[in-house]
């Protein structure tokens, strides 16, 4: 029988698989992914009068893409058909070889995995679990969702982000100790890091309506969020200010509005200055990020460093024509154009070892706006000093982007902050995957773009270093 490669420019085949004394829990996962535009096969409803159940379950399940078994105690306990559809999944799966069925298996009532299902882990769609469950199954059912595109896609989507970085921070400059005061073409009355981040935003979003080329080949469109949109009194300026542009009716003026949607779009998140007090200050730390979601999947980043004429830019996860595209993350230096990998061959290592007599180098930042969490987190750094393995040395460098370009550069191990805005995360933590590193929250999930803007992060070069510092956070925070 000859089964169709996964179409990846559409959403993925999906088989539930299930014990019918769970029907009405499986119906209400059925009626979810339908209503979030998926087409799942559900026995009851794909069945037709006439048909050969038992062939149409087999074929079914070997055309689909994505096979979900609903494990409870009564489908263990059972004798259904379920059986038989378990058996079929897993010797489909163990036939494939250019393409694969992959096995996403869900617990209902927190009951014990069968064996030959147990090294899989399960979406918990038990009492209180449900939503949470149900977006796990949803965010890997996106992760499938990949194009096949050229390699030059993701090269321009790299350039894309590159250069409005690079944009953004260059107009920032122009107020830089306020560089500009005696011709100030914004509104006056307010500092000069909120003069320039409107100035650098606008600057930015005026160039992007060269994505339209991009978005055509990867048959798609885009949405973009600035962070200063975050702001009820910034918002009409930067809004009044591109009202004739062509990228106007790109924006969104919220992160939730940024986010609908976006698993059919190029979305694009912009920080036009990151380390706002530095600038405001005069210290020469701070950039402009830019980050780039595909179909709801963080996709590709870049940090200006203006005051060093540095950007780092790279790309992660993606697919081509020809298969699996490795990630990339470089720096580019533009006075002398020398453009360096970030990406070396073997383990990501550190320029300071945490294994050996050198001292481990991690960047933190005290949150302005929760003075809570800044007394938790300051109760909390001590512990880092106490942590023998560690040997470290703290810096407070208030431009979380910036911290997280030289983690993914080797000049910091790692980057600690408890509360944070997304804006300042998604553009370093492309970097910092792209070199074999790792980026979660306090919890060591992943970072969640789709949900609250607020959240903590925990972003190490190395995986040993992740694994030291969450400890540390488990035990302590």
């Amino acid at each position: 029988m000859e089964r169709p490669t996964i179409r990846h420019e559409r959403y993925p085949r999906i088989f539930l698989a299930y014990a019918h004394g769970d029907l009405e829990e499986v119906r209400k996962v059925y009626n979810q992914l339908v209503k979030d535009g998926y087409d799942p096969w559900l026995d009851e409803i794909c069945l037709l009068p006439g048909q050969e159940w038992e062939n149409e379950i087999r074929k079914a399940i070997f055309n689909s893409d994505v096979f979900i078994p609903f494990f409870s105690n009564r489908a263990i306990e059972g004798a259904g058909y379920i059986r038989d559809e378990l058996r079929i999944a897993i010797e489909t799966a163990q036939q494939r070889k250019s393409s694969e069925l992959f096995l996403v298996p869900a617990n209902l009532d927190n009951c014990p995995i069968p064996p030959g299902w147990s090294h899989l882990h399960y979406a918990d769609l038990g009492v209180g679990q449900w939503d949470d469950g149900y977006k796990k199954i949803v965010k890997f059912l996106l992760s499938l969702r990949d194009p096949s595109i050229p390699e030059e896609g993701w090269e321009a989507l790299e350039k894309v982000v590159r250069d409005a970085a690079l944009i953004a921070g260059m107009a920032a400059m122009r107020y830089y100790r306020d560089a500009l005061s005696k011709q100030d073409p914004l509104t006056t009355h307010v500092n000069p890091s909120t003069k320039a981040d409107e100035y650098a935003t606008v600057s930015l979003l005026q160039t992007l309506h060269t994505v339209e080329r991009l978005t055509s080949e990867l048959n798609c469109q885009y949405v973009v969020f600035a962070e200063e949109l975050d702001d009820d009194v910034v918002r009409p300026r930067i809004l009044e200010s591109l009202k004739n542009s062509p990228v106007s009716w790109r924006i969104r003026q919220s992160t939730k509005h940024f986010r609908e949607g976006w698993e059919h779009n190029l979305a694009i998140l912009v920080d036009a200055i990151d380390g706002t007090a530095n600038f405001d200050a005069g210290l020469p730390f701070f950039g402009s990020a830019v980050a780039a979601f595909f179909k709801g999947q963080l996709r590709a980043g870049a940090v200006y460093d203006p005051f060093h004429h540095q950007v780092f830019y790279g790309s992660i996860l993606g697919r081509t024509r020809d298969g699996q595209k490795r990630p990339t993350a470089s720096v580019w230096t533009i006075n002398s154009g020398q453009v360096e990998s970030l990406c070396r061959q073997g383990p990501p290592v550190s320029r300071y070892s945490p294994a050996s007599t050198e001292r481990c180098l991690i960047a933190t930042h005290l949150t302005r706006s929760d003075e809570d969490a800044r007394n938790r987190f300051l109760k909390f750094l001590p512990h880092l000093y106490e942590e023998p393995s560690l040997k470290c040395g703290t810096y407070m460098l208030n431009s979380g982007q910036m911290a997280l370009a030289h983690v993914a550069w080797g000049n910091l191990d790692a980057f600690i902050n408890n509360r944070t805005k997304i804006w300042d995360v998604a553009a370093g933590e492309v970097l910092i995957q792209a070199v074999g590193g790792k980026v979660t929250d306090f919890d060591g999930r992943e970072i969640d773009y789709s949900a609250n803007p607020d959240t903590s992060v925990l972003a190490c070069r190395t995986l040993a270093m992740h694994e030291r510092l969450l400890k540390v956070i488990r035990d302590h925070y």
